[in-house]
């Protein structure tokens, strides 16, 4: 969806509006654009449908809540974020939510039902 954009940047990138390659392009901005299609735009959902099919709608559901920690820890570490306290508690709080939706229901019924004779 990029790529047509940024061709026109390219081609349109001079005070006229001659088509012609500038002088000074790179191939990085299209090896960035590259990046953005096969990586986090195709091959995160083949990854993460490949998952849902492994274990399940219902018990992959729960793990979208580590999205946003996964994206406030790549800030810190590759933009040099500052961690805050605020960060830490969503960190807990969802990292607690994950583990009691996780666990397996251990709770038994104290009166166990028995069958009934119709007369």
């Amino acid at each position: 969806m990029l790529i047509p954009i940024y061709l026109a940047f390219l081609f349109f990138s001079r005070d006229s509006l001659t088509l012609s390659m500038p002088e000074d392009a790179s191939i990085y901005p299209a090896l960035g654009v590259a990046y953005l299609v096969i990586f986090p735009s195709w091959l995160s959902y083949v990854f993460w449908n490949k998952g849902v099919a492994m274990i399940g709608t219902t018990r992959s559901e729960i793990f979208t809540h580590i999205i946003p920690v996964s994206g406030g820890l790549l800030s810190i570490v590759l933009l040099d974020e500052q961690i805050h306290l605020y960060h830490v508690i969503a960190l807990v709080m969802i990292i607690f939510g994950i583990v009691c939706c996780s666990g397996k229901n251990k709770e038994k019924s104290s009166i166990t039902a028995t069958p009934s004779k119709s007369v």
